[in-house]
Parts: structure tokens; C-alpha cells; sequence
């Protein structure tokens, strides 16, 4: 099991030599394995909130879900998943072991 604290945190992403400011609010862990339901549905409730409220405030920075890799690829099955994409969640897909960024999925 991974150990994870969640944080809010920013990064940077460079793409096609343009820098573009991240707004990560939080690192979701979904820690606890009889409640990765309640995870998910917390996770999705707060960046759909976070997401609506950067909106009314006219704040342009790109807001991402980031959560574990094992995560995503144990939890994140097909109903998650389209989910996802039907809402538009942005998400970025970390290795907690090395703290590093592994996947951006826009």
C-alpha cells in the first residue's frame, strides 16, 4: 500500500516551449481499500467544486485531479473512467515512490 498525505501543490508544464501554470489542489490517495467508492466520489465532488469556483472567479489556471498511479490503474475502472472523460477531468497520474510526475491526461 502506498503511503500518502494529501496536499495541495502547483507544478509547471512546458509544451511546445510555452510554460503553463498548474493548480493542483489536492493529491488524492484513496488510502483506505473498503472505501475507494467514497474516495472517488470525494475526490470528483472537490474538483468539480474547485473546478466551478476558479471559474467564477475568472481564474484561468488549469486545475488537475492528481492521484496515485497503483490507483489509477486498480480503482479507475471503465465506469470511473468515463466518468472522467464525461466531465472533463483533468488528471495527472503520480508515483508517490519516487514523487514524480508518471502521466498528464487531459
Amino acid at each position: 500500500m502506498d503511503v500518502c498525505h494529501e496536499q495541495v501543490v502547483r507544478a509547471e508544464r512546458q509544451e511546445n516551449g510555452s510554460r503553463q501554470n498548474i493548480l493542483l489542489a489536492e493529491v488524492k490517495c484513496f488510502s483506505d481499500e473498503k472505501s475507494h467508492t467514497t474516495d472517488l466520489y470525494i475526490a470528483v465532488g472537490q474538483y468539480l467544486v474547485y473546478r466551478e469556483l476558479l471559474d467564477k472567479l475568472s481564474v484561468t489556471t488549469a486545475i488537475y485531479l492528481a492521484i496515485p498511479g497503483t490507483i489509477y490503474d486498480t480503482v479507475f475502472e471503465e465506469v470511473a473512467r468515463s466518468l472522467i472523460q464525461r466531465h472533463h477531468i483533468k488528471l495527472i497520474i503520480v508515483n508517490l515512490g519516487i514523487e514524480a510526475i508518471e502521466q498528464w491526461i487531459d
